[in-house]
């Protein structure tokens, strides 16, 4: 759980949520996104050095329930209305150099989850990875469009579960296949480029 490589991922954590403290960056959502992406790559670390299938088992919902949230970070952009001087103004490189890092941060605890998971359950042959990686796009980014536009939070599973569930059947319309498929194609791409063969 400790390699220097963790330790370094969780050192990342800490320096972009300080700088954004620092910088009084108004997005505290952002903080919080990268947080449950951080839980999610935890979870599956666990569950890669886990010997014990029973608790593999028991941990791996776990980490399909945070993992959602890797790429609904990418749902920030939407915030940045800065981008036009950002590179230009002082203030608008800050903020935009705080978000990138973000956004890239959530991302690539998704990639390093999920290939966290593929070592610990020995998913090896390609096949069964692009079925695992196109399944679990599918489901994230259905969470993702509620999340984001159902304002349906990962906790209301517990603390509102007839919501949670009136969204999740509500979402299944025409209206919402583009984003749904677009956001699935992003995270396949992202996936088959950063997974191993």
């Amino acid at each position: 759980m400790f390699s220097p490589k963790n330790l370094l991922i969780h050192l990342f954590f800490v320096i972009i949520c300080v700088g954004m403290l620092l910088n009084d960056v108004q997005n505290t959502g952002l903080m919080w996104n990268m947080l449950w992406a951080l839980l999610a790559l935890d979870f599956a670390i666990l569950v890669r050095q886990n010997n014990h299938t029973a608790s593999k088992l028991l941990i791996t919902p776990f980490w399909l329930f945070f993992y959602p949230n890797t790429f609904y970070i990418l749902t920030e952009l939407v915030n940045l209305q800065f981008t036009s001087t950002a590179l230009w103004e002082s203030n608008s490189l800050l903020l935009f150099m705080l978000y990138v890092p973000a956004i890239l941060f959530g991302i690539m605890a998704g990639v390093e989850s999920l290939e966290a998971i593929f070592k610990s359950y020995n998913v090896k042959f390609y096949g069964l990875r692009l079925l695992i990686i196109g399944s679990l796009s599918l489901f994230a980014s259905y969470a993702i469009y509620i999340g984001r536009y159902a304002n349906i939070r990962s906790w209301d599973i517990f603390t509102r579960p007839l919501a949670v569930l009136n969204n999740m059947v509500a979402a299944m319309s025409w209206d919402t296949f583009p984003f749904i498929f677009g956001f699935t194609l992003i995270q396949i791409m992202v996936l088959v480029f950063a997974v191993d063969e």
